[in-house]
């Protein structure tokens, strides 16, 4: 099955090797023409109009295919994983998905500033009208990682026989497990073009093979080794969060349904030990505005209001357990700088931060979260013995 099948370019061929195929995409006149195209060959071809967002066709597939850049149609996140699912319920078993997307340039996306330009290594050669060059003119949108341009093809004799706007997104290396992963699938290779050659920073392409994630895929994930600085913030969990110590609660008697594994991933991710850490190491830049302000709370405080809240707390009620005073990323990095005896973090224009970590960026630039704890404090008597960031960053020092 090919998804974005277009005019049937690349089925047909398959489809007149004997292999039953079926092409899935959403304009009607694409399919009307590769009907025609199926239909001079004497090649059998089921087309199917649909959005391969989501489709459901009632069976599945040894082999489903996605190429030529037609997934970065798909603008949104939400849009790519959920296409990646309606993937994953038509894989038979064994089966693979296999799709190519550009690997995004920095450079091409800083210059994407609505100059027309030539394009070299796009023109190709028409049968009908010979030699023919592509001009494009390109805006990139940071925030939506979207490349909004207009297509100018021509020839010598007919310039600009076709003018046509063209969005797509970019899909950087590091995000695109992720959203793999979260539509169900594992990335099993990536290749850097359709010839095998390794992935690379300066391949053209990401040219992915994937396979269901199931059982037993989840289960080696399970089993393999568990990396060190996990099982630290593993045991830093369990110390900080659970020590009768700090909560006054003797482990013993924590309820049977806790739920560590979130907090440690928590913890790997906005801890104050991980934040010293990038700091040392010069890979924690912030905004050059200080980013969007966020609510923090120090995990033995997290863990009194946790206590709390099974003593006190009204079942089905929310409560925020954050600190008194909201900060935004650069204040609280550079003040665990100062703590640490490190330089202050490296401060980037939001844009360069968007090319070079697109969640990470989206976080600390567009994310502001500014909480109170007010409700915590009048229903469950809690109240942070740490109140802002300044207190608890005092606390690393001693």
């Amino acid at each position: 099955m090919e998804l974005g099948c277009g005019t049937g370019h690349k089925l047909i061929p398959i489809a007149s090797d004997g292999h039953p195929c079926v092409g899935v995409d959403f304009s009607s006149d694409m399919l009307a023409e590769a009907q025609r195209k199926a239909n001079e060959r004497g090649v059998a071809v089921e087309w199917v109009q649909g959005d391969m967002r989501a489709f459901d066709l009632g069976r599945t597939f040894d082999f489903v295919f996605i190429t030529a850049n037609s997934l970065l149609h798909l603008h949104d996140a939400e849009d790519l994983v959920s296409c990646f699912r309606s993937v994953r319920r038509h894989l038979a078993p064994g089966a693979r998905f296999v799709f190519d997307v550009f690997n995004p340039s920095v450079r091409l996306l800083a210059e994407a500033d609505g100059v027309r330009r030539t394009r070299e290594s796009l023109s190709f050669m028409d049968p009908d009208r010979g030699n023919v060059s592509v001009d494009v003119a390109e805006i990139y949108d940071a925030p939506a990682q979207v490349t909004r341009g207009t297509w100018h093809l021509s020839t010598d004799s007919e310039p600009d026989f076709v003018v046509a706007p063209l969005e797509i997104r970019s899909i950087f290396p590091q995000e695109l497990p992720l959203l793999v992963s979260l539509g169900g699938l594992r990335l099993v290779e990536r290749f850097g073009d359709w010839s095998g050659r390794p992935f690379a920073v300066d391949t053209p392409l990401q040219l992915c093979i994937c396979e269901s994630a199931g059982l037993k895929a989840r289960a080696r994930s399970r089993s393999s080794k568990t990396r060190p600085a996990e099982r630290h913030a593993s045991r830093t969990v369990d110390r900080h969060f659970y020590s009768p110590r700090r909560t006054g609660v003797p482990a013993t008697k924590l309820p049977p349904w806790s739920d560590r594994s979130a907090l440690r991933r928590l913890l790997r991710l906005t801890g104050s030990e991980g934040f010293v850490t990038a700091l040392r190491a010069g890979k924690l830049p912030v905004p050059r505005d200080g980013g969007g302000t966020m609510s923090w709370i120090h995990l033995a405080d997290a863990a009194a209001a946790t206590v709390a809240a099974m003593d006190k707390g009204v079942a089905g009620q929310a409560y925020n357990i954050v600190d008194d005073e909201p900060v935004t990323w650069g204040q609280m990095f550079r003040e665990h700088a100062s703590a640490a005896g490190t330089k202050s973090p490296r401060r980037l224009p939001g844009w360069m931060l968007r090319l070079a970590a697109p969640y990470f960026a989206t976080l600390m630039i567009d994310t502001s979260m500014r909480v109170s704890n007010a409700k915590a404090r009048t229903e469950l008597g809690w109240a942070p013995t740490l109140p802002s960031y300044r207190e608890r960053v005092k606390a690393l020092r001693s």
